[in-house]
């Protein structure tokens, strides 16, 4: 019984690696709103080439609620996230699919 028990820990931990921590899916969040900002930017500057424009992120104040669980994937780690982000005193729900390429994760979908 208590090889069972140490080897469910083991398994946990080597698990836990799969799954992104909350500083990682900040910084995910952060570079996505960045690229999102963009490409925003590029289509407004597209759409009105004589005018000035400029494109921000969305604002991020936080991150909350955060529960992530490895998903079952190829070659790179792949995890699903729910968490709820904040600016002021809004507070909206989400869920991400992130995968894990060059030591980093990325938001590669979100709802």
């Amino acid at each position: 019984m208590l090889f069972l028990l140490a080897s469910a820990q083991l398994v946990q931990a080597a698990m836990a690696h799969d799954r992104p921590s909350k500083a990682d899916l900040v910084a995910a969040l952060k570079a996505r709103r960045a690229e999102d900002a963009v490409r925003l930017g590029e289509f407004l500057r597209s759409q009105h080439p004589s005018e000035f424009v400029v494109a921000e992120p969305k604002r991020i104040d936080r991150v909350q609620h955060v529960k992530c669980r490895a998903a079952p994937g190829g070659e790179s780690p792949i995890a699903t996230c729910t968490f709820k982000t904040g600016a002021g005193r809004d507070a909206v729900r989400h869920s991400a699919t992130l995968v894990k390429a060059d030591g980093r994760w990325a938001v590669t979908g979100e709802q």
